[in-house]
């Protein structure tokens, strides 16, 4: 995968606050949830217009499912 499509790709991770949506080198999160539902709900929103793939994560941080989605025309 190249370096540009992994940049894209939205975490769905566990944050003191609750879950977190992040793509890797932003610096702010796109947004924190209390419950991780509502986290993936948003990140496949966001990943579904972007064409990428949502990483969810388990509450020890380890990768549970990668799901992509075609971009939205």
């Amino acid at each position: 995968m190249s370096e540009s499509k992994r940049n894209k790709q939205i975490h769905v991770v566990p944050s003191e606050d609750g879950w977190k949506v992040v793509r890797p080198n932003a610096e702010r999160a796109s947004g924190v949830y209390g419950k991780k539902n509502e986290a993936l709900k948003r990140a496949t929103g966001l990943a579904k217009k972007d064409g990428t793939s949502v990483i969810n994560h388990r509450k020890d941080g380890r990768i549970t499912s990668v799901k992509s989605y075609e971009k939205k025309k």
